[in-house]
């Protein structure tokens, strides 16, 4: 709740706040396969499903870090313009 609070006066995107909880669900599920695994006695086989989740994190995470990546580093640098100094200068300031 305290990431609504944040995304409200725009002190975080609302992509990272649905990243966190994302994460966080990610760790829930593996504590809750984790305890399945060795307390539930049942003939559970989550193989199939534990691949599906995995590929599609990693199809998921290939797209953003392949698409997002770029522009940011573009946009970053629109909001830091780079200034040269010369040597004279840089010993001069200190």
């Amino acid at each position: 709740m305290g990431g609504l609070a944040d995304l409200y006066p725009g002190r975080t995107w609302l992509s990272g706040l649905l990243g966190g909880w994302a994460l966080g669900l990610a760790w829930l599920a593996v504590f809750a396969g984790a305890y399945t695994w060795w307390h539930v006695s049942d003939d559970v086989r989550p193989g199939p499903l534990a691949l599906l989740v995995v590929g599609t994190f990693a199809v998921a995470g290939a797209w953003q870090f392949s698409g997002h990546a770029q522009p940011a580093r573009e946009i970053s640098q629109v909001w830091r313009p780079t200034t040269y100094l010369s040597t004279a200068q840089w010993l001069d300031t200190g």
